[in-house]
């Protein structure tokens, strides 16, 4: 079997918080993009532990479409937070309520664009 190796453009990111190293994830985060002339490009965010299944938001990923890697990152991480929290709704378990799921959510989905966007190679 051959896997390509991915352009150096791709940034890839995983988030991922759980009570112990070895427990599963409460809520993960993982945020896939290119950066190309300066700019993001086909930006794919996944989060699991806010449904029953993993989920994409493809609001949050249309609000890193085109932007400026060296735009306001700040604003860029309220716009893409506002987005993430404003199309999930996380259910509750034993392991966490929903808004406990929500906020993770969103931390970790910042985290995961902080990285893709500051450290070269994700």
């Amino acid at each position: 079997m051959r896997v390509p190796r991915p352009d150096s453009a791709l940034q890839v990111a995983l988030q991922r918080f759980s009570r112990s190293a070895s427990d599963f994830a409460v809520v993960n985060a993982a945020l896939a993009v290119r950066v190309v002339a300066g700019k993001l490009a086909e930006p794919r965010l996944a989060l699991g532990g806010v449904a029953s299944t993993v989920v994409r938001v493809p609001e949050a990923e249309a609000v890193l479409a085109g932007a400026g890697v060296d735009q306001d990152l700040a604003g860029l991480l309220d716009r893409f937070s506002e987005a993430v929290a404003a199309n999930i709704t996380p259910l509750a378990d034993g392991r966490g309520s929903a808004s406990f799921r929500a906020d993770l959510a969103v931390t970790l989905a910042r985290r995961a664009l902080v990285t893709c966007t500051t450290e070269k190679g994700g």
